[in-house]
């Protein structure tokens, strides 16, 4: 539930920060900064307390798993990450035909029109125009015609998932390879693993037994040199964006 919460969310604010604010673009990078804030804000708002109270309604570490994986997959797809590319290259074909690129003529026609929103023939049609909106924005009073990209949305989003599918298929027949013969660090990974830990001390802490950084001595959240870190790298972030 939380998992599918943080994916709504992201569906509201992605979209706006990347097309209304136009700021910091939040599916531009690798390693979602979205998804460590909720994974963040969980481990801080819920187990925090819920550790401080001994109570048994906390997270386990496999429920913070979950709920990040599931924040990264969804995050690039409402933004530039993926929904603009996609918008334009569905529609563009069909916009910017012109006499001289021929595209009706050798575009058009391997076209599947299953997979694209259509046009009215007539110029004079009362019909929604929705490529044609989608670059020069609704006429006044006109509503959004979500039915003309429900059709081709619904038949693409089968495709991807069985791309999201095969691709989850190949980590599951090359985990056990990297992670466990070829030991390999999966750097990207290392942070989330560690907040994952939560705010419970670590057994054997002082011993070098942890699962914190550097000398292991304690979590990841509860070592202050994270915090330092994470403080800094918050505060320089804050002063670019008040400069721009």
């Amino acid at each position: 539930v939380l998992g599918l919460c943080g994916v709504v969310l992201l569906c509201k604010i992605v979209p706006f920060t990347d097309y209304v604010l136009q700021g910091t673009r939040l599916t531009l990078n690798v390693l979602p900064f979205t998804a460590i804030f909720i994974t963040f804000a969980l481990v801080l708002l819920c187990n925090a307390l819920v550790w401080r109270f001994k109570t048994r309604l906390g997270l386990t570490r496999q429920d913070l798993a979950l709920v990040f994986c599931m924040t990264m997959v969804a995050n690039h797809i409402p933004g530039h990450g993926f929904i603009a590319f996609f918008a334009a290259e569905t529609g563009g074909p069909y916009q910017f035909a012109t006499a001289e690129n021929r595209w009706e003529q050798w575009l058009h026609p391997f076209i599947r029109a299953e997979l694209v929103p259509r046009e009215p023939l007539e110029p004079d049609s009362p019909e929604p125009r929705p490529v044609q909106w989608l670059y020069t924005g609704l006429p006044a009073n006109a509503a959004i015609p979500w039915g003309a990209w429900l059709k081709p949305y619904g038949a693409w989003a089968a495709m991807m998932l069985l791309l999201y599918g095969l691709m989850f298929a190949a980590c599951g027949l090359l985990r056990r390879q990297w992670a466990e013969h070829e030991k390999l660090p999966f750097p990207l990974a290392q942070i989330p693993a560690e907040m994952l830990g939560g705010l419970e001390p670590v057994p054997g802490a002082g011993m070098g037994t942890g699962t914190g950084i550097g000398t292991g001595t304690d979590s990841f959240m509860r070592d202050p040199r994270a915090w330092a870190g994470m403080g800094l790298t918050f505060a320089l972030s804050c002063w670019n964006a008040m400069e721009n």
